[in-house]
Parts: C-alpha cells; sequence; structure tokens
C-alpha cells in the first residue's frame, strides 16, 4: 500500500536525501492531524514547529535508521537497534508476537517523550523571542526567564542574539535565588562569550563584593545571587570589568586563582573564555 516504503518508489521530504520508512510516511500524512489534537487551551503551541522539530529531531534518525542511511544532524539514538533487542533469543521459549508487545511498548514510550519534548522545545523558543525582542528594546546584554528552559542551541544559532552574554532565572537549587549563567561559543563547549572576571571565581557570599552575591563557580560561568535586582548587578559588574593592562606582564592570563583567562577582542564585547 501507500505506506510500503518497498513499493517500488523512493519517497523523500523537501531538501533531505534521507528516504522516507514507513513510520516517516505515516508521519507525513497523520503528524500534523496528530499534534492539532494534543492543542488545548493548556497546552498551546505551533503545530507546524513542533512538526519540523520532531521531524528533525526523531523522524529522520528513524527514516535513516531503517533505510541504511547515515544522518548527522538528527541526535537520534537507534530505536531500530533497541526494538530489535526485544526479539527473543535462541535459547528462550517466548515467541515473536509476544516480544512484540515489549517492543510495541517501548516505542510509545519513546514516541511520547519525542512528542513531549518537541511541543516543549516550541514553547521555549517562542519564550526566548520575546525576551529577545526586549533585550533588543532595552539595549541589554542579558535576558531573563521566569524559569530555566534549555535556550544555548537556539541563543547559538540565531544571530539576533549575538549580542546576549548571559541569562539569567530562578534557582533550581535553592529557592528566592537566582542564577546567572554565560552563553557558550557552541553548544558543550568551555568557551564563552563572557565570563565572570577571574578575581570572583570560586568566591561564596561573605567572600564577593556584594553581599547578596552568594556564589560564582571556580570556571566562571556560573553565579547566583539572592535576588533578581542583584543578579542583574552581577551581569553588569561583570560586563563592566576590565583586565588590568600590567606592565610587562601578558593581561590575558590571572593565575592568582590557577585559571588561565582570555579575553577575545571583538568590537566593544569582552570575549573571554577558561582554558
Amino acid at each position: 500500500g501507500y505506506f510500503d516504503p518497498d513499493n517500488g518508489t523512493d519517497r523523500t521530504r523537501d531538501g533531505s536525501k534521507i528516504k522516507m520508512s514507513a513510520f516517516g510516511l505515516v508521519w507525513e500524512e497523520y503528524g500534523i492531524q496528530f499534534l492539532e489534537s494534543l492543542k488545548s487551551d493548556v497546552n498551546d503551541f505551533d503545530v507546524s514547529n513542533a512538526n519540523k522539530i520532531f521531524i528533525e529531531d526523531f523522524v529522520i534518525g528513524v527514516d535513516a535508521d531503517d533505510n541504511g542511511q547515515v544522518h548527522k544532524g538528527a541526535h537520534y539514538c537507534s530505536i531500530g537497534q533497541i526494538i530489535v533487542r526485544t526479539n527473543p533469543t535462541w535459547d528462550d521459549n517466548d515467541s515473536f508476537d509476544d516480544r512484540f508487545e515489549d517492543a510495541c511498548a517501548i516505542a510509545d514510550i519513546v514516541f511520547d517523550n519525542e512528542i513531549r519534548m518537541a511541543i516543549s522545545k516550541d514553547k521555549s523558543i517562542r519564550i526566548i523571542e520575546e525576551e529577545l525582542e526586549l533585550s533588543i528594546k532595552k539595549d541589554i546584554k542579558y535576558i531573563v526567564f521566569d524559569q530555566y528552559l534549555p535556550h544555548h542551541q537556539y541563543i547559538i544559532d540565531n544571530h539576533k542574539a549575538d549580542h546576549i552574554l548571559y541569562t539569567i532565572y530562578p534557582s533550581a537549587y535553592t529557592a528566592g535565588d537566582w542564577s546567572i549563567q554565560a552563553i557558550p561559543i557552541k553548544p558543550g563547549a568551555n568557551e564563552y562569550r563572557q565570563l565572570f572576571p577571574p578575581h570572583i571565581r570560586g568566591l561564596y557570599k561573605g567572600e564577593l563584593p556584594n553581599k547578596n552575591w552568594t556564589f560564582i563557580h571556580p570556571s566562571g560561568f556560573l553565579g547566583s545571587a539572592k535576588t533578581y535586582e542583584d543578579a542583574v548587578k552581577l551581569v553588569e559588574y561583570s560586563m563592566n570589568y576590565q583586565i588590568p593592562e600590567l606592565d610587562g606582564i601578558d593581561p590575558t592570563l590571572d593565575e592568582s586563582r590557577g585559571y588561565r583567562f582570555r579575553r577575545f577582542n571583538t568590537g566593544d564585547t569582552n570575549k573571554q573564555s577558561t582554558e
């Protein structure tokens, strides 16, 4: 039938060389309709964008694995391999039908989680975009969230966010506190657009210049404060910090706390990293 990938026609999506598997064909036909069914007053999201995210993050990976193709773009772990491992082994008495029910149960969990993550990602993107617009309007180099949400990838990929150095959000660990996190140069990297100054890294409340600053991570990428206002002051303190120009000493190095400190020459923005 139409959803049989072996019917003699290699069907692909626009812009992709990955052939669609049976799952991909079914999703292509019914995915939007399925996502529409999940919308509600308390679960509002952009169906088209969630569909795009789900296809890129999951469906294409399933298609590629099923067709023996390589797709490096999707952060996909082989669900096909996981399901194959539910098959009965040569020395047990289970039937393939019995194990097929186990495989379906696993596939249901993975599918539901991937849909949930795609919808959540769409919601987070809309929040980030709103805060980005506000930062541009206010001419500030940080954005604020009401709660933590994944943001690094979108900020790094979005040229409109090139000016963002930090994010501020309520701490997930200490009730009432606020966290301040530096934006990395790229996902997973230990280089950041701007770190906290070397002389306050690794310090705790009472050791820091402001009594309401509670902690600076030794690597300089994370800090915390007792209030939102003090979190903003910490960001401003960091952005206004100038590396001392000492005669005969390389100003890009600071060994006093055991960390190397590098400043990137990128106009009016000091990009710093530990090495």
